[in-house]
């Protein structure tokens, strides 16, 4: 009985980017925190600018006796908080230095993406070859099946014989038996040429 088919799920045993680099996961988390406050900052500067236009009190004035006595120590100096407009202003400033920041943050989580990659790469790749060679050997199986299916429809076919009631299934999707330039056999090359196979596996009729 065949192995009953799974639905694709991910492999756990495969190392994440995440985990062989802690430099890249830190980005990523930098990345997050930035993009939020970005979002924030937009809502702010929405709000802002609703206000702008509802007051045009200039900002309060510290008169020099309040500045005097805060000197001496003989009064507290209640200063005034900025204004929507300074609120407003900083608020652009600082969503141009966060986008800015982002730019740059994008070009980091490159290329901690691309060392850490190349770390996956080199402890999957083993496995990786066994997938596809396997993948390979059985495209030829099935192969060597649909030659034989066909060939077998081909003798009936030209003996005249009416073999509907049988219910033809050519597996169309596999190509002709010979066709060189298949899907089939562009797979199985390629699978040689970058050394998955051996070039001897593959049939005469697909090289």
């Amino acid at each position: 009985m065949p192995p009953k088919l799974k639905l694709f799920t991910a492999q756990e045993d495969i190392p994440t980017l995440a985990a062989v680099s802690p430099e890249y996961s830190a980005l990523l988390e930098r990345r997050e925190e930035l993009t939020a406050e970005m979002q924030t900052l937009r809502g702010e500067q929405t709000t802002l600018f609703s206000k702008l236009d509802k007051s045009s009190k200039s900002r309060p004035v510290v008169d020099q006796d309040a500045r005097v006595a805060a000197i001496l120590g003989d009064a507290a100096v209640e200063r005034p908080g900025p204004t929507d407009q300074e609120r407003y202003t900083s608020n652009l400033q600082r969503q141009a230095d966060v986008k800015e920041a982002l730019h740059v943050l994008t070009g980091r989580i490159m290329k901690a993406r691309m060392a850490a990659s190349a770390i996956i790469c080199e402890q999957v790749e083993e496995r990786h070859k066994k997938l596809v060679r396997n993948v390979a050997e059985k495209l030829l199986e099935v192969r060597e099946a649909a030659a034989e299916y066909f060939e077998f429809a081909q003798t009936l076919n030209s003996d005249g014989v009416a073999w509907s009631r049988l219910h033809a299934m050519h597996p169309h999707f596999l190509g002709e038996p010979n066709d060189r330039q298949g899907d089939v056999a562009r797979y199985l090359r390629e699978a040689a040429k970058h050394g998955f196979i051996s070039p001897a596996l593959i049939p005469e009729r697909f090289k």
